[in-house]
This record gives C-alpha cells, structure tokens and sequence, in this order.
C-alpha cells in the first residue's frame, strides 16, 4: 500500500520531522480557500501514489488563490499514470538551499533494510545517482540492532552532508527507521530533504509504502486503503492487478511472467495496460476474473494472456472460455500463450471453441508480438453470422 504524500506527510510530522504546513483540497474553490489560509505562494500537489509527478505536470506552484484554482482546477479529475487525481495538497512554499535524498527500504538480496543518504536530492537523483553510485552512503541495518545514533553519523559523513545540519539529518534518519519499523514498511523516503535559511532541515516530498501482507496488524492505514472495484475483485480471488494507461491488457501466471509479458510488448513497440499475476489465484477461478476485468475495459485493443506453470492448465484455459461467453459481445482479441501442466488439453480446448476472438500461439515472442499488431491495427475478427 502506496500512501498519499499528504498521508506520508501527516505521519512524519507525527514521529517530529518537520514538513511544510499543508491542507487537502477535492475542489478547486477549497484550495483556493486553503491557498488563503496558509499565505502565497503556495505548491499545489496532485495527490496519487507515483513517482515522477513533478514530470508529469503534478506539481505547480501558486502565486496567488486564484492561480491554486487554475491549478487544482487542472489537476482534479484527470489521471496519472494510470490513477485518477481526486484531491490536491496545497501547502506553502518554503525558500530553500540544499536539497538531501533519504531513504530506508527493503534489501530483498539481503533480506535486511537499508539506508541511503546522498548531499544530492531532487528530481533526478535516480539518474544521478545511477552514473555516480559514490553519491550515495548505503548502509544495510541489522533488524535486531535498528539504526543506531552512530548510522545516522556514519551515513551523513559518507555522505558528505554539510558538517551544520548533519545533527538534523540524523535526528531524520533516526524517526524514518522508526516510522519504518512501526508501519512495517517497505519503504521510507524522503526526497528531498530541503534546509532552510534557519539550518531546519524540512521534508519537502515523503514516500512511504507499507507492506500489503502486514496490514492486519495496522487497521488504521488498512481502513484508508482505496481499491477500484476491479482492484477489489481481484483481491477477492487472490490475484494481482494494476491498471496502467496502455492498451494491451496483460495476464501471467505468475509476478515474473507477468512482468515479462509487459516488457515483450513494450519491446514490440507496444503499450502495457497494466500489470495481472494469477498465480496465486489459479485455482480460485483467477484466470476468469482476470480476463473479466480486462474484457470490461473500453480502452483495451488486445489482450496477452501468456503463461508458463506447473498449475492446471486445462482449467484455465476453461475460465479463459467462461470469461469469453460472458462477454459475446466484447470484440477484443485475446492471444494466448500456455505452456506447462496440461498445456496440450488447454490448447485443445481453446482451439475447439472456435472463438475468433482468441489466437493461440506457442512461443513467447511470437504472442508477444502478435498482441501488439492486433493492438496497432484494432482490427477484430468479426463475429460468425
């Protein structure tokens, strides 16, 4: 679970890092409003769960109240990558010097969290920091000891931090492990890191992603948790889903396949209209609910339903057909890619029915490619009279 920055804001100013002061606004007329009690210039936020707003057009800032209309006004109803833009943060802008990039997240290779600290925060620390890795002071933190005073100084140190502020990024450091902890987070993060004229340290931008498998034991943050109805469909029969703004649906049978799935599209020009793992829900009828979702999208020109497991194939290649006559009227083309446990049976069933819709194929590059070409041409194979 991916918070808001509002959500994550709220949070770091419980555990005493300082965050500019800010409102929520799901109208134009209330970030206005809010715009008037905190004093221009404001920053107005476009309030989804992503990185890179600010390249996106999120992230504008406000002269006046007027202008945070105009922004909110712009900003209020549309979609970023994939997710719909239902509120805005309006918060002061704050003058600044340095800008830090802190982070404490999930190692899975090391099974361990780690912390980075870099003097160079911002909105292309990734890039930066991928071609000069010095930039970043990486230290891996022992679950039992936690991170210590003594991190936090050898990081910021590492790190070239300027020797004046290093005592409030440590402090920073410090409450970001524990809001980690606590949260049972995968990842806290804070970029960037800003210092006021005053020598403050302030979080101008706070990420923070919980664990999904843990949010039994936070009922607050699992009660804020907003899915889509297809996203709660999903999760009823144990599978995966993310809608992105592509238009070729993708289905795998596992997280790996699925992922790969998406980059063969992209590789053949194409565009991933989201991310779907069915493994886990095999055997719970996930391939039906899947292909459902994706039939109920208007904004889909093909489907790749491309898989490789040891799971009963034959029963899913009979949800891939009930999910097909539930939707006769769906003109979308649907290929298919299976191989494994009964592989032979699925394809034989699959071939049977006859349905123009689907194009079975059996190599991965081939269903890859295929799905892309329907896509670009929308062409739909029409309907038997």
């Amino acid at each position: 679970m991916w918070l808001t920055e509002h959500r994550a804001k709220s949070l770091c100013r419980d555990h005493g890092i300082a965050v500019p002061d800010g409102e929520l606004a799901a109208t134009p007329a209330g970030a206005a409003a809010a715009a008037r009690r905190l004093g221009c210039p404001v920053v107005v936020k476009a309030q989804v769960a992503i990185s890179g707003r600010g390249k996106l057009g999120g992230v504008r800032r406000a002269a006046d109240p007027e202008a945070a209309d105009q922004a909110a006004a712009s900003l209020l109803g549309t979609r970023m990558d994939g997710q719909p833009v239902e509120a805005v943060r309006v918060e002061s802008y704050l003058d600044h010097g340095d800008e830090f990039y802190l982070s404490i997240g999930l190692d899975p290779t090391q099974a361990t969290p780690v912390a980075l600290v870099s003097a160079q925060g911002g909105a292309e620390i990734e890039d930066r920091a991928g071609a000069w890795p010095d930039l970043l002071a990486r230290l891996a933190i022992s679950p039992v000891d936690g991170l210590r005073p003594y991190h936090g100084w050898q990081l910021v140190t590492q790190a070239r931090i300027p020797a004046p502020v290093r005592a409030g990024v440590v402090q920073v450091l410090q409450a970001m492990y524990t809001l980690y902890r606590d949260l049972d987070a995968l990842l806290v993060e804070i970029n960037p890191l800003a210092v006021r004229a005053d020598g403050e340290v302030v979080a101008l931008d706070a990420k923070i992603l919980v664990d999904d498998n843990a949010l039994y034991r936070q009922p607050t943050l699992a009660q804020e948790r907003r899915l889509s109805s297809a996203e709660r469909r999903a999760a009823q029969v144990g599978i995966h889903y993310v809608p992105l703004e592509g238009d070729i649906g993708i289905v795998g049978t596992g997280a790996g396949m699925a992922m790969a799935n998406m980059d063969q599209v992209t590789h053949f020009g194409g565009r991933p209209a989201n991310f779907m793992d069915i493994g886990p829900g095999i055997l719970r009828g996930g391939a039906r609910v899947a292909l459902e979702i994706l039939l109920e999208r208007p904004d889909l020109k093909a489907v790749l339903f491309s898989g490789y497991t040891a799971g009963p194939l034959e029963r899913v290649a009979r949800d891939i057909l009930a999910a097909l006559a539930a939707h006769p009227q769906r003109a979308l083309p649907v290929v298919v890619r299976l191989q494994g446990h009964q592989d032979a049976e699925a394809r034989a069933l699959l071939a049977g029915a006859s349905d123009p819709r689907l194009h079975l194929e059996a190599d991965f590059d081939i269903a890859a490619r295929k799905a892309v070409q329907l896509a670009q041409s929308h062409t739909v194979p029409p309907w038997p009279s």
